[in-house]
């Protein structure tokens, strides 16, 4: 039997759709606007569950510079510089958002990882339970992704996976 433990901070959840590159940012309309429409594949103003993963897959091939199934921090933060996107003094770093997701602790994400962590996010964002995100579910679940919190025990949930082999 082999036990996998995914700690997901919860107001991390992928992401790191993680949020990378061009980012939800409530204080960045113009960012926010474009990543929604980004996602937004079929334009009926909401983001299915497979237009997310589609997003969040793409962002995850983008941070993957060397092709390897796998983002480490230098890739995240490359992409960020490429994406000429500043961290704010209370957005967690890339080692922080990858420490956050990384279901096995080899300390790099996992295409895998980065999948869950994106299903586990679009399932927290999607308060009203509809199968869709707004734009202001997105925006709440966002802003509260890429937020540093002053003490992680209270919002961090632990899921563990038991598989047998």
């Amino acid at each position: 039997m082999t036990h996998r433990r995914l700690s997901v901070v919860a107001a991390l959840g992928l992401a790191t759709t993680l949020g990378l590159g061009r980012q939800a940012s409530a204080n960045d309309p113009a960012k926010f606007d474009a990543m929604f429409t980004d996602m937004d594949a079929n334009s009926d103003g909401r983001i299915s569950e497979d237009e997310h993963a589609a997003w969040a897959r793409q962002k995850f091939q983008r941070m993957d510079s060397d092709g390897d199934g796998r983002v480490t921090a230098s890739e995240m933060k490359a992409e960020k510089s490429r994406m000429h996107d500043k961290a704010g003094k209370n957005e967690m770093s890339a080692e922080e958002k990858i420490k956050a997701v990384d279901g096995n602790g080899d300390g790099v994400l996992s295409r895998e990882e980065h999948e869950t962590a994106s299903k586990i996010k679009f399932d927290q964002m999607d308060t009203d339970n509809d199968g869709t995100l707004s734009k202001s579910e997105i925006k709440a679940g966002h802003a509260k992704l890429m937020t540093k919190r002053a003490s992680t025990s209270s919002t961090t949930t632990t899921t563990t996976t038991t598989t047998k082999d």
